[in-house]
C-alpha cells in the first residue's frame, strides 16, 4: 500500500520527493513511538485508534475527490460517484465506530451496552436514510456537498450507535507478564525443574 501510495503521489505531480520522505520520517518515528510506549495489554485500544483514523482518511479522500468535481463544475459519473459516496458513509461508520469501541476498552466509559426502546427500529431508519441518501447523491445530485455530509453523518451514527450497544465488561483480562528479578530464573524454569524432581 504504501508503495502504490507514494507511486501515485509522485506520478500524478501531487508531491515531491522531499514531501514523501518527510512523511515517512513523521510516520517512522510516531511508529517507533508507539511500539514502545503502548503495552501489550493496551493493543486493542490502539489497533481501534488506526482502524478509525484509516476510516476518517477513507472520508477525506472520497470528500478531496468529490471538491475536485465540484471545483471544475463536471459531475462525477459512474463508478466514481458510487465510490465517493461509499468512501464517505464507510469512513464515518469505521470512525466513530472504531472510537466508540477506543473509549469503552479503554474505560473512558461504560463497556456495557447502552440499550433504550425502539432502539432496532432506530438503526432500520438510520440504515435506510444513508442508502437513500446515497443513491439520491449517486442519480440526481453527484456534487452536493451538503448531501454527502448528510452520509457521512448518518453512517457515523450507525455505528457509533451499534458499538454503543456492545458489551465488552465481560472480555477476558490479560495479566501483564511479571518480569524475573536479577539472577532469578523465569518461572518456566522452575516449574519444569520441580516436575523432574518430582
Amino acid at each position: 500500500m504504501l508503495a502504490a501510495v507514494v507511486i501515485t503521489l509522485i506520478t500524478e505531480d501531487i508531491v515531491n520527493w522531499g514531501t514523501v520522505l518527510a512523511g515517512l520520517a513523521v510516520g517512522t518515528i510516531l511508529g517507533v513511538w508507539a511500539a514502545v510506549r503502548v503495552q501489550m495489554t493496551a493493543m486493542p485500544q490502539m489497533v481501534a485508534l488506526l482502524n478509525g483514523f484509516g476510516g476518517a482518511a477513507s472520508a477525506l479522500v472520497a470528500s478531496a475527490e468529490l471538491l475536485t468535481y465540484w471545483r471544475t463544475g463536471t459531475p462525477p459519473t459512474g463508478i466514481v460517484s458510487v465510490a465517493i459516496v461509499l468512501g464517505v458513509l464507510i469512513g464515518g461508520l469505521t470512525f466513530t465506530g472504531s472510537l466508540v469501541a477506543f473509549a469503552k476498552l479503554q474505560e473512558l466509559i461504560s463497556g456495557r451496552p447502552t440499550v433504550f426502546p425502539l432502539q432496532h427500529l432506530l438503526n432500520l431508519v438510520l440504515v435506510l436514510a444513508a442508502a437513500a441518501m446515497g443513491v439520491y447523491t449517486v442519480v440526481w445530485d453527484p456534487t452536493n456537498l451538503d448531501a454527502l455530509l448528510v452520509i457521512a453523518a448518518l453512517g457515523a451514527m450507525v455505528l457509533g450507535k451499534r458499538q454503543a450497544n456492545e458489551d465488552v465488561t465481560d472480555r477476558p483480562a490479560v495479566d501483564e507478564e511479571v518480569e524475573p528479578e536479577a539472577g532469578e530464573p523465569p518461572a518456566e524454569l522452575v516449574t519444569a525443574g520441580e516436575e523432574e524432581a518430582s
